[in-house]
């Protein structure tokens, strides 16, 4: 719209007064309105840009970590993010003009106390690598002894001069071969034997009834079961009495056990006892 005088009228894209000129292209009142205008849609535009070009170069230079927002300026603090560990800090935006490499504290941290844990278990390791060490020297110093095990009759060694068998097993064979001389001794000492007293007769005689419990005994279990049918000398060998068939009950192993070289008999109220003579 032109004037009297021939000018134009305008709104000022800047401040939005009114004013007239001559330039049909005149955007803005006066310069500084149009300056204030420029520098405001150059630093909007140029705020994306630099944002996305610092970017750019800092991933590039620092391979570890990524760019994770908050830029502004050079010398004002960004946000970082670790891709070794996640963990997310700040950092002053002039670290891509330095030489100085980006630490971050969470993974310094964590290496500490790895270094830690590893050197503590070195510790532990050594220590119980020194104590097997001593122990070996200690086995080796000791003086072994080359015998001859009556049992089997092998060749062992041991650091035990008072041993006598090899192992366990012929010890306990042994032990049960001098039981069966001693119990065949008594026998013989004590008089008259019954030869063909056996397990099974005994067992079919007594119709498989321990005759201290009166519980039925079970030939099919195994030999050490409590359950265990069992000869068993009504008046201990040990004591006089003799092997033979009216001196003989069936027994439970148990009963058998717990009775051992005592005399088994019925007090008037019906109870067991036991006595050594």
């Amino acid at each position: 719209m032109k004037t009297k005088e021939g000018k134009h009228k305008r709104i000022c894209g800047h401040c939005g007064k009114a004013f007239e000129t001559n330039d049909t292209k005149q955007r803005y009142c006066c310069v500084s309105c149009g300056s204030k205008a420029t520098r405001e849609m150059i630093k909007g535009e140029s705020i994306s840009e630099r944002e996305k070009e610092f970017e750019r170069k800092f991933n590039d230079k620092f391979k570890d970590y990524q760019y994770a927002g908050e830029y502004v300026q050079i010398d004002k603090p960004f946000r970082i993010k670790c891709l070794v560990c996640h963990d997310e800090f700040h950092r002053n935006a002039s670290v891509l003009r330095s030489k100085k490499k980006i630490r971050c504290s969470n993974c310094i941290r964590v290496n500490k106390e790895n270094i830690l844990r590893k050197e503590k278990e070195l510790r532990v390791f050594n220590k119980e690598l020194r104590k097997q060490e001593k122990e070996r020297l200690a086995e080796e110093n000791k003086t072994r002894y080359t015998k001859v095990c009556p049992s089997c009759l092998i060749i062992y060694e041991t650091i035990n001069n008072r041993k006598v068998y090899c192992c366990k097993t012929c010890a306990k064979k042994e032990q049960n071969k001098r039981k069966e001389t001693v119990r065949r001794l008594r026998v013989d000492t004590n008089g008259s034997v019954d030869n063909d007293i056996t397990l099974a007769r005994l067992y079919k005689r007594d119709e498989g009834i321990c005759y201290i419990c009166n519980s039925k005994t079970d030939k099919k279990l195994h030999y050490n079961d409590n359950n265990y049918p069992t000869i068993e000398h009504v008046n201990p060998l040990s004591l006089g009495g003799l092997h033979t068939w009216d001196n003989v009950k069936l027994a439970c192993r148990k009963c058998n056990t717990i009775k051992s070289n005592k005399i088994y008999i019925e007090n008037e109220n019906g109870k067991v006892e036991f006595t050594s003579s």
